[in-house]
């Protein structure tokens, strides 16, 4: 993707049939990553993740509420609240060589480890999608939430959200 940016990213930003999509594809990689010499690399790997983000969910948002503007009330919401369970710090540690069961068993053993016993500072890679899910349903791969865990507050406060606007129509 480094060397094919002008041939890729108007491919995942889907405006491939726009003229000029070499400038287009230019500029949006000067604006995610800088300095168009900038090579894309672990270095950049939050600027990617910031790109992807925009284009996998912030894109069809923005048009999702376009489409909805006036017509009745809509209530979109931006989840930041990185708990002690994260599906991207399960992903960005997978292989992906394994069997998904065991390659997540392998990478919540290594974080753990690598945290725990080798006092490694965890990278941050923010919130994923999905991960408020953990604090309102028991997901596989997670740890039970129990009144002294440090996400037990905002547990409760998801739940307490959800089902106050599910019950009555708004927050």
């Amino acid at each position: 993707m480094d060397k094919n940016w002008t041939h890729w990213a108007p491919i995942l930003f889907k405006f491939n049939d726009e003229p000029g999509k070499e400038v287009i594809a230019t500029r949006i990689r000067e604006y995610y990553f800088g300095n168009l010499s900038n090579p894309l690399d672990t270095d950049s790997l939050d600027s990617m993740i910031l790109f992807l983000t925009d284009r996998a969910f912030f894109q069809g948002l923005h048009h999702t509420l376009e489409l909805h503007r006036g017509q009745h009330p809509v209530y979109p919401y931006v989840y930041s609240y990185r708990g002690e369970f994260s599906f991207g710090r399960i992903l960005m540690g997978m292989s992906f060589n394994l069997p998904v069961a065991a390659d997540i068993a392998v990478t919540l053993s290594w974080n753990w480890f690598s945290s725990t016993v080798l006092r490694n500072k965890e990278r941050d890679y923010g919130t994923s999608h999905g991960d408020e899910l953990a604090l309102m349903f028991n997901l596989p791969y997670q740890t039970t939430i129990t009144p002294d865990s440090v996400d037990f507050n905002m547990s409760r406060t998801l739940i307490k959200t959800w089902t106050t606007f599910a019950r009555d129509g708004y927050d």
